[in-house]
């Protein structure tokens, strides 16, 4: 028995033909049009579920009683592509007298068209437009196997219920309706003609969740936040934010009564997610009232995050056509190496050794750029002159046709301290020194930035384009290096661009978190022409637990290089058994 590709399931569909329907949504769609409210049925090899006809014959039997005044209607994507399935489907349909109908755009008519008409009973036949030019617009189709099959509808007399979908600036000036309507009067089995409005039907938000990941530390603090967002199909996408778990689960889930306290989750129920700017503005005007920096903002990130990843699963998009589209096929990064290790009082000595095989990886890879870090356990007993050693040990290992970056995590509350260190390792040719002083000390930056020729980054630890304004504004700093998952989000982080491009600033994401703030950063940096070298955290130089598990099939390096994806939303795919075992939840 023949296996179909199904999308969903509807057990009492009220639009698709007379009386009460029992809907199957079959997976898969030659068609592209831009109006459609099931981009998610697209992808011929996709769906939810694939069973044979016999199973699905079976779902439908028992719920019979319920819809015996009504009937079974398939419908899509495109349900014609897999005919020879619904063939089988149909002939048990009318063996029990159930009353069958199928939503179609229409195909070419073919022998198995034109058995599986014989056990039709309705045909819901959607045009798109009646001129070929606007129906090859809308769809990226021709219209030819449209008109052909309403042709031999027409011939052999079964009948049809016209539909048509009024799509502003589309297929709503009068003359195109028109014109239907003529056609339609040239078919004497034409039963009904419906005008359908446009409507983004089941794209709106329907529900917004904050989910709490920990996962055992390994150096570094190994948690994080994901955010799902769903829309009324069932279809949700994926965010990241960053932040104590406990703490941003109760900010997002936070239950007020004052109307100036609205939740911003409730901000954004009900719209479409395609309104990033719009609902991240709504969502920042309501936390204000409990703090627009720091949580707020981190689980706004989340959220606006999976706006984008959704949006593009909705409408077949990769996520950096959402932000304007591809300046470079690939992202130049920057990996973090770090070593793993399990001793107790770690030396730069030590440090210096264990660095030795994963910068030998890197060069293997072709890494184009890299950066090291002083590492926590030993920042405060290093002096200023162990840092010279320990930084020129490494970048002797490393060679100078890499790029070098360098994390000094904070370690200078004093600014000439900072020039001292960074002068006697000008030789060292260090692309960009990261966190050099405290992170809210501008007054520091600026006169460091003034007196050193090594580029100075800052603000992993800023949020939104106001903070960012000041310090670019006012401390002549070289890079900012935001994080994604707690700056806003991806719109936060394109106003940010557009911002410090009028100031020659670039913008370095930096990527501390898990695989979905991975590729969220990747997509941002591929549509901008200025942000070079975001960060990356990849499976072959970090340890951490989250890196390593929650996501999969994340890029490979090539030459130093990283692709972005081209499937729908950021396109980087969970595992769902880790991500099970660790919060509860499945995803799916």
């Amino acid at each position: 028995m023949r296996k179909g590709r199904i999308n969903s399931f509807e057990s009492m569909g009220t639009v698709d033909g007379p009386g009460i329907r029992y809907v199957i949504f079959m997976q898969g769609c030659r068609y592209r049009c831009v109006f459609c409210h099931n981009p998610d049925t697209f992808d011929m090899k996709g769906g939810k579920y694939f069973l044979s006809a016999g199973e699905v014959f079976k779902r439908i039997s028992e719920l019979k009683d319920f819809y015996k005044k009504g009937g079974v209607t398939v419908s899509g994507g495109e349900p014609l592509l897999q005919v020879q399935f619904l063939i089988e489907l149909f002939k048990m349909c009318k063996d029990a007298g159930i009353h069958t109908a199928i939503d179609t755009a229409g195909v070419r008519v073919t022998p198995d068209v034109k058995k599986l008409l014989t056990y039709t009973d309705l045909v819901l036949l959607d045009i798109k437009s009646i001129y070929g030019d606007m129906y090859k617009k809308i769809t990226g189709q021709e219209i030819d196997d449209t008109l052909e099959f309403a042709g031999y509808l027409a011939k052999i007399k079964k009948s049809i219920w016209l539909r048509h979908v009024l799509v502003p600036g589309y297929t709503d000036d009068d003359k195109a309706l028109t014109a239907l309507a003529e056609y339609a009067q040239r078919l004497d089995n034409v039963e009904r003609v419906e005008i359908l409005p446009y409507h983004k039907m089941g794209n709106n938000i329907k529900s917004i969740e904050f989910i709490k990941l920990d996962a055992p530390a390994s150096g570094w603090s190994e948690n994080t936040n994901i955010v799902k967002v769903t829309d009324e199909n069932g279809l949700y996408g994926i965010g990241e934010a960053d932040g104590t778990p406990n703490v941003i689960k109760a900010y997002g889930d936070l239950e007020t009564e004052h109307f100036q306290l609205t939740n911003i989750k409730e901000v954004a129920i009900g719209r479409d997610p395609m309104e990033f700017k719009a609902i991240w503005d709504d969502m920042y005007d309501k936390s204000k009232w409990i703090g627009s920096r720091g949580i707020g903002i981190f689980a706004m990130s989340g959220i606006d995050m999976a706006l984008y990843d959704l949006a593009g699963k909705q409408h077949n998009l990769p996520v950096y056509k959402l932000l304007g589209g591809k300046y470079k096929n690939e992202v130049t990064p920057y990996f973090t190496l770090y070593p793993s290790h399990n001793l107790e009082h770690p030396t730069a000595d030590d440090y210096i050794r264990m660095y030795e095989p994963i910068i030998a990886k890197a060069k293997e890879r072709k890494c184009k750029a890299v950066k090291v870090c002083l590492s926590p356990g030993v920042i405060s007993i290093y002096d200023d002159h162990e840092v010279v050693r320990y930084i020129k040990a490494l970048r002797k290992q490393l060679g100078y046709d890499v790029k070098l970056l360098i994390d000094f995590l904070y370690r200078w509350n004093d600014w000439q301290a900072a020039r001292w260190t960074l002068n006697k390792l000008a030789d060292e040719d260090i692309y960009l020194a990261e966190a050099v002083l405290q992170h809210d000390d501008l007054e520091g930056h600026k006169k460091l930035a003034d007196t050193v020729e090594t580029r100075i980054g800052a603000c992993e630890l800023m949020t939104t384009h106001y903070e960012i304004m000041e310090w670019v504004k006012n401390t002549n700093i070289s890079a900012i290096q935001l994080d994604c998952n707690r700056a806003g989000g991806l719109t936060a982080l394109m106003r940010i661009q557009e911002f410090c491009d009028n100031y020659n600033v670039q913008v370095m994401p930096h990527g501390w978190a898990s695989g979905v703030t991975g590729a969220a950063v990747r997509h941002f940096s591929a549509a901008s022409k200025t942000s070079l070298y975001p960060e990356y955290l990849h499976k072959d130089f970090w340890p951490g637990e989250l890196i390593n598990n929650l996501t999969y099939d994340d890029p490979e390096i090539v030459n130093g290089t990283v692709a972005v994806s081209e499937e729908p939303g950021l396109g980087m795919k969970i595992n769902n058994e880790y991500f099970k075992a660790k919060t509860g939840v499945e995803l799916e």
